[in-house]
């Protein structure tokens, strides 16, 4: 929905998010002419249902204040996000549908498949700033056909375009592969969203009466689970092993019901194909979440009690030839703690190894400029980037911007040529410098390897043997 949705949504994940209402076989009349036989999941967010401000002002109660607000991530992503749905519902959007087929994979674009917004039938609605707003982030330019191009976020290949009465976004490829595709009929996959599937079930009262803000919805057909049996004949052992059956005939599909808080709940429906089915699919989850919950990191950020807590909360219960996990707003208030912490804990991760990628690719750029340039480094780290990138200025761009904000890249330049280095791996030319000493930090060497140090001392004993160099 919009750079801040997309980035939440994590690549190639079986379970996605869609939010339905009441009336829901209706109004998804547009999506469908979007499904085929290899759609695997369809994605749709009720923008009437979500309230930014309001999730955001719960989870920073609940996790803890300003400490929690940082676990949370909110702040700075809460403004963005807030912005972007506004932009679409004064655009006219009601919906916004995310649908992921295997068509598509590998996928390459800003998400795991492609974004629909139909559009409202009375007005026709703003295509151009949905358009906008589905690659940029926000709304822009006046009304008239989606062909927003790729927004600077959204990754060189995302566009947006009108595709029969709905805007929709995705890479060209996607887009091409659209405009000439033929809807197939997947009345399982529909019943399932609608909560009409034998099993699904429309969650508690409270839910059936508001309508859940998000509803995630998965009925892969029998060729996918036979590519999963094939793929992933053994399942790891962390989790037990076992055969890829415990999943294949244990997840015939899949149902999450999410109401967005303050008065939040969360319902996952998974049918199995019998009983015994069931419960092999309840103990493999249930493994799932200890080993989850068991890594020392996460008991470390979190505290263990906290992950205990969020083990029991999510622990599956079997129902007949169903396995269900359901968590109300009380659970949902005991598990956000340990849960915004292992977020951070996760986006952490994410950051330093997205960091370590940029590194390397700026060295690379060092090592190319000094090979086409009798061994004399670039002058500026501009200068790497711009040659990594291929003098692409908007990749070069990327590459220098830090996935972890204020913080930056410095470069030291040496004074002698590449091969004039005594040790080009115990050169330092790339680190990380944010405003202050936040570990781990990133630094990358003039033979192109990175490494990560967690000890200032060592970052400043690295630096005094790169001023040696010179």
């Amino acid at each position: 929905m919009n750079n801040v949705l997309r980035r939440s949504i994590v690549p190639n994940a079986a379970m996605l998010l869609i939010a339905i209402a009441p009336g829901f076989v209706a109004a998804q009349e547009a999506p469908s002419r979007f499904v085929d036989e290899q759609t695997a999941a369809v994605v749709r967010f009720d923008l009437d249902r979500i309230d930014v401000n309001a999730a955001a002002k719960w989870l920073t109660e609940t996790a803890g204040g300003a400490e929690g607000k940082a676990a949370a991530g909110v702040g700075g992503a809460q403004q963005v996000a807030d912005a972007a749905l506004q932009d679409l519902k004064k655009a006219g959007a009601k919906q916004v549908f995310l649908i992921v087929s295997l068509a598509d994979a590998p996928f390459r674009g800003a998400a795991p498949g492609f974004f629909v917004v139909p559009l409202p039938k009375d007005n026709g609605g703003d295509a151009r700033a949905i358009g906008n707003v589905l690659t940029t982030g926000r709304a822009a330019g006046a009304k008239g056909d989606a062909n927003a191009g790729a927004g600077a976020g959204a990754g060189a290949d995302w566009k947006a375009e009108t595709i029969d009465d709905a805007v929709v976004a995705g890479t060209s490829a996607t887009l091409k592969r659209l405009r000439a595709a033929q809807p197939v009929a997947r009345d399982d996959l529909e019943k399932v969203l609608a909560g009409e599937g034998k099993g699904a079930g429309a969650g508690t009262e409270a839910e059936r009466a508001r309508g859940p803000a998000i509803v995630a919805a998965i009925a892969p057909t029998d060729d996918m689970r036979k590519v999963v049996e094939e793929m992933l004949p053994t399942l790891p052992a962390e989790i037990g092993g076992g055969t890829a059956n415990t999943i294949t005939r244990g997840a015939r599909w899949a149902r999450l019901a999410v109401s967005l808080p303050p008065d939040g709940s969360l319902r996952l429906v998974v049918q199995s194909q019998d009983a015994a089915a069931a419960k092999a699919m309840a103990d493999l989850l249930a493994r799932v979440v200890k080993f989850m919950s068991s890594q020392p990191e996460l008991r470390r950020a979190a505290g263990g009690d906290a992950m205990d807590r969020l083990a029991a909360a999510a622990r599956p219960q079997v129902e007949q030839d169903r396995v269900v996990v359901a968590i109300d707003s009380k659970g949902l208030n005991d598990v956000v703690p340990p849960l915004a912490a292992a977020m951070r804990t996760a986006r952490r991760r994410a950051a330093v190894s997205q960091s370590a990628n940029q590194v390397r690719q700026l060295l690379l750029g060092c090592i190319m400029y000094a090979d086409a340039h009798q061994g004399q480094f670039p002058d500026t780290l501009e200068q790497a980037a711009k040659t990594a990138a291929g003098g692409n200025e908007a990749m070069a761009a990327a590459l220098l911007r830090h996935p972890r904000g204020p913080a930056r890249y410095e470069y030291l330049k040496p004074k002698l040529t590449i091969t004039a280095l005594p040790s080009v791996s115990d050169t330092l030319l790339v680190y990380e410098k944010g405003e202050k000493w936040d570990p781990p930090a990133v630094l990358g060497f003039a033979d192109g390897h990175v490494i990560t140090v967690k000890d200032e001392a060592e970052l400043r004993k690295h630096m005094e043997a790169a001023g040696k160099a010179e």
